[in-house]
């Protein structure tokens, strides 16, 4: 999780520039050390679902909140690499891991949701309406590759796979 917290506050550096008298090569696309904006988002999925259910299984406030660090940080650079291959992969990792979480305990995690469907709806439906409505957040995902359609990546992602398995 250190790791994955420094690598994400480099990607996150690098799209601002630095911070102070910290100075990093600025970037429009975010990379960190990986070379390649696609490659480092492949990194940032595989790494949040692990990091959440690290998060998970930690037993103490104070140390789910710790672990919780480094999964925010990866899910902020994954945003500014402006990969939009990660935000359709980025849902089917989570749902694998929900998957994992879910079958050994029984679906535990499943009764619970659903016992309080109103309030997860609730939250949903309010991020969904933030998102939708701040006009920071749009400009962000309207000025960012994610929503471009000029190139796909199809040959990357394939290799990507492949270095992962």
């Amino acid at each position: 999780m250190a790791g994955l917290v420094l690598i994400s506050l480099y990607g996150i550096l690098q799209k601002t520039g630095g911070a102070g008298r910290l100075q990093v090569p600025q970037m429009e696309r975010v990379f960190a050390t990986f070379g390649n904006p696609i490659f480092f988002a492949a990194f940032l999925i595989l790494s949040i679902p692990i990091g959440l259910g690290a998060a998970l299984e930690a037993r103490k406030a104070g140390i789910k909140a710790a672990l919780l660090l480094p999964v925010f940080a990866a899910c902020a650079a994954l945003f500014y690499t402006g990969t939009r291959a990660a935000f359709l992969a980025l849902p089917i990792a989570l749902a694998g891991f929900y998957l994992l979480m879910e079958i050994p305990s029984g679906w535990a995690w499943s009764g619970k949701i659903w016992s309080h469907k109103g309030k997860v709806l609730a939250a949903a439906a309010a991020v969904g309406l933030l998102l939708f409505y701040s006009p920071s957040v749009r400009r962000a995902i309207q000025g960012s590759r994610m929503t471009a359609t000029s190139q796909t990546h199809t040959l990357i992602w394939k290799d990507v796979l492949k270095m992962w398995k």
